[in-house]
C-alpha cells in the first residue's frame, strides 16, 4: 500500500490492493462518523472486487472519497477557498486517526 498527501491540491491519495481499499474505507467511516459504514456504503464495498468506474462518497459535508478497486482519493468537499483550513485541519487528522486503526 502506498499514500501520498498532496497539500498543494488538497487531497490525499490510497493505493493498494482491494483489501487494503477495503479496509481504508471501513476505518475512516469508523473514525469519521465513530460507527460503521452505512448499509449504503457497506453494499459497494461487498463487491469492491468488481468496481471498474470511480465511485464516490459524501461521508459529511465536509468530507467525500472517490474510489475504485485500488484506489482512494481522500478529499476536503467544500468551497475552493475554505479547501486549505479543512484539509489541514480535519482531513489530515482523520487519515492519522484512520491509519492507527489499520
Amino acid at each position: 500500500m502506498q499514500y501520498e498527501i498532496d497539500n498543494e491540491n488538497y487531497k490525499i491519495k490510497i493505493s493498494g490492493t482491494t483489501d487494503e481499499i477495503r479496509d481504508w474505507i471501513k476505518s475512516l467511516c469508523q473514525t469519521i462518523t465513530g460507527r460503521a459504514c452505512p448499509s449504503q456504503l457497506d453494499e459497494v464495498l461487498d463487491r469492491l472486487y468488481d468496481i471498474r468506474s470511480q465511485k464516490e462518497f459524501n461521508f459529511n459535508k465536509y468530507e467525500r472519497i472517490i474510489y475504485d478497486a485500488n484506489t482512494l482519493l481522500y478529499i476536503p468537499n467544500i468551497s475552493a477557498s475554505a479547501r486549505k483550513f479543512y484539509f489541514d485541519e480535519l482531513i489530515k487528522k482523520h487519515f492519522e486517526d484512520a491509519w492507527a486503526l489499520l
